[in-house]
């Protein structure tokens, strides 16, 4: 988690509210690339990435196929 923009506080022009455009940012450690924005009472959740878990150890790769050769022409 960390806090992303500026923190500073701002005073709305004709009131005594104040307004901040910081966003808290929330990073998953199980799925990389999956990540939460929120700012007040909005967020949004975002994932790019290849849909599979840090970590999981059942996971391995098979290798891709021989490139073919050229045709004759």
């Amino acid at each position: 988690m960390k806090i992303a923009g500026d923190q500073q506080r701002y005073t709305k022009l004709g009131s005594e509210d104040t307004a901040s455009y910081a966003v808290n940012v929330v990073r998953s450690l199980r799925w990389p690339g999956a990540l939460t924005v929120a700012c007040g009472n909005r967020f949004t959740s975002v994932y790019v990435g290849y849909g599979m878990k840090r970590g999981d150890v059942s996971f391995s790769p098979t290798e891709p196929p021989e490139v073919m050769s050229d045709p004759v022409d």
